[in-house]
C-alpha cells in the first residue's frame, strides 16, 4: 500500500509537469488576429474544470461552419484541451469552428465517467451550435490516441442503448 501511494504521488507529479509544459506552450503560441478564442466554456453546470472546453472560430466568418469537437489523448490518464491547441488553431484558419473538449482522468475516475464526459460535451456543443454558427449537418470528431478510443466508444454507446447501459452511461 505504501509503495501504491508512492507511485500515485510519483505520477500525479509527472502529470503536473506535463500540465506544466503544456499551458507554458499554450500561453506563449501566438494567436492569430484572424482566430476567436472562447476558453474554459463549461458543457456540464457542475463547475468541474475537466468539464470545459475551448472554442476556436474564424474571426470574420459570418457564414455557418463545419465543425471538428477534438478530444486529446494521454493515455486517458494525462493530456489537456491545450495539448493540441496549434492543431486546433490550425483547423480554424481552414475554416473550421473547432471544439477542443477537456475531460476527467484515470485513475481520479473510471474510463465510464470518461466516456459519460465525451457524451456529455458532444450533447453540448450540438446544443450552442448556433451560438457560435456551427452547420449541424457537418460535425466532425478528430481525436489522437486515447481522444480518439474514448470517441469510437462515445458514438457506439449513442447507438446501442444496450452498449451504453454495460458502460454505465444511461
Amino acid at each position: 500500500k505504501v509503495m501504491s501511494k508512492m507511485m500515485y504521488q510519483s505520477f500525479l507529479k509527472q502529470r503536473e509537469q506535463f500540465n506544466q509544459m503544456t499551458s507554458e506552450k499554450y500561453i506563449s503560441y501566438p494567436i492569430p488576429e484572424n482566430v476567436q478564442i472562447f476558453r474554459n466554456v463549461p458543457y456540464m453546470t457542475d463547475r468541474n474544470p475537466a468539464h470545459r472546453m475551448d472554442i476556436y472560430r474564424p474571426a470574420n466568418e459570418k457564414d455557418f461552419l463545419p465543425v471538428i469537437i477534438n478530444v486529446h489523448g494521454g493515455g486517458l490518464m494525462m493530456g489537456n484541451k491545450e495539448f493540441n491547441f496549434g492543431f486546433c488553431v490550425d483547423l480554424c484558419q481552414q475554416g473550421f469552428l473547432v471544439f477542443s473538449i477537456e475531460y476527467q482522468l484515470v485513475p481520479d475516475v473510471l474510463v465510464y465517467d470518461q466516456y459519460a464526459d465525451v457524451i456529455h460535451a458532444m450533447t453540448s456543443i450540438s446544443n450552442v451550435l448556433p451560438l457560435y454558427g456551427g452547420d449541424k449537418d457537418h460535425i466532425y470528431m478528430v481525436g489522437d490516441s486515447a481522444g480518439a478510443y474514448l470517441i469510437v466508444y462515445a458514438i457506439a454507446m449513442q447507438r446501442s442503448p444496450l452498449l451504453a447501459e454495460a458502460a454505465h452511461t444511461i
